[in-house]
């Protein structure tokens, strides 16, 4: 059973928690005051090229020009000053540097479906692992899409029929066309405003198998509401005074600020958080094995996979993920750990890849930031 619970904090943040059977696994701070650009698409006009840097830079009506690489351009031989383009935030600006855009790669996240106007390919999920279904999904969508446009079939389109996914294919192309329309017409150059997370959450969840909402104040209740009954769903919103209390919290809470974190066998898992890369420890710590070494070494890294699972999402980690397990001789059971990963991370919704281990017993992974 998923749940979502959203708490108003005040009047500018929201912290919203999501729980499977009861365990919390993700976890947002949306501050409603601070503006997101990413994935916003602008209509702008190239000032300056620096073919030296490979890129050129775009005024988009903010402060700072963007940082578009030719790569990311749809024509990379010839870009001309004062050409104007749509281009859509692929990273946010920092202080030192303004935004980098794409071109080439802009993109409409419907339902089912991501619409690329510029690209011509059709691509599926990698946690869609049927071969049958798989191969309907990418017939379906090939039969449907325009020539020299193309799509990403995401994991909710899975058993979906083929009426769903045309609706949501019509629904992004009319939306484009109308993008276009905006462009030619109008002066103003935020040309779509993306979702905000909440709502893409909120979204999300509910192909996820979202089966109550449950907030604290009525104006989120309406909210909610609103966001839910265009998509025809009977997925209840409730008011709750106590929710911090029923649903365990601020104790569910405690363990992302902790770096060691015990398990109920007697071990534990230490994280640190570089910029390069996370890098996550496995000890023994106290516990002990009663049929020998081996198996102890099995059961402490079996429950450290499970937990480190869960923390990747409570804590949405991203990039390198280096976890150094304790030594197993048993090939066998590196193959349990490899297996048992490949099962936990159809449950993750970021893009999540698991690599063989190393000579070290060292497992390396990567995710996408949500």
């Amino acid at each position: 059973m998923v749940e979502i619970c959203v708490q108003q904090v005040d009047k500018e943040e929201k912290r919203i928690y999501v729980f499977e059977q009861g365990t919390m696994v993700e976890q947002y701070r949306v501050d409603q005051n601070q503006e997101r650009l990413m994935g916003n698409i602008y209509k702008g006009t190239i000032r300056e090229v620096r073919k030296g840097l490979g890129a050129v830079f775009v005024d988009i009506g903010r402060s700072q020009h963007a940082f578009l690489p030719i790569e990311e351009m749809i024509d990379q031989d010839q870009p001309k000053i004062n050409q104007t383009i749509l281009v859509q935030v692929k990273k946010e600006a920092t202080p030192l540097k303004g935004m980098k855009v794409t071109q080439k790669n802009l993109n409409l996240v419907g339902r089912f479906l991501i619409l690329f106007p510029y690209l011509d390919f059709v691509t599926i999920s990698q946690k869609i692992k049927k071969g049958a279904e798989r191969n309907r999904l990418i017939q379906t969508v090939q039969k449907q899409l325009p020539n020299k446009m193309g799509a990403v079939i995401r994991t909710a389109a899975k058993n979906q029929p083929e009426s769903a996914l045309q609706q949501d294919l019509q629904e992004l192309l009319q939306q484009w066309k109308a993008m276009q329309e905006e462009t030619q017409k109008s002066d103003k150059n935020l040309i779509y405003q993306a979702k905000s997370t909440f709502s893409k959450l909120l979204l999300d969840w509910m192909d996820h198998g979202l089966q109550k909402v449950v907030v604290d104040t009525a104006e989120n209740k309406q909210e909610i509401e609103k966001l839910i009954q265009p998509n025809n769903r009977a997925i209840p919103v409730e008011q709750e005074t106590y929710m911090i209390e029923k649903y365990d919290i601020t104790r569910q809470l405690q363990s992302i600020e902790k770096r060691k974190i015990w398990l109920k066998c007697g071990g534990f898992i230490i994280i640190d958080q570089t910029e390069a890369l996370v890098a996550i420890d496995v000890n023994s710590g106290k516990c002990i094995g009663k049929n020998g070494k081996e198996e102890m070494v099995y059961r402490v890294n079996q429950e450290a996979t499970f937990e480190i699972a869960k923390q990747l999402r409570l804590r949405n980690l991203r990039g390198i993920i280096v976890i150094d397990y304790i030594d197993m001789d048993s090939k066998t059971d590196q193959e349990k750990i490899l297996r048992l990963w490949e099962e936990l991370i159809q449950k993750d919704r970021s893009k999540v890849q698991i690599y063989e281990f190393t000579k070290l017993n060292l497992l390396e992974i990567t995710r996408k930031q949500l």
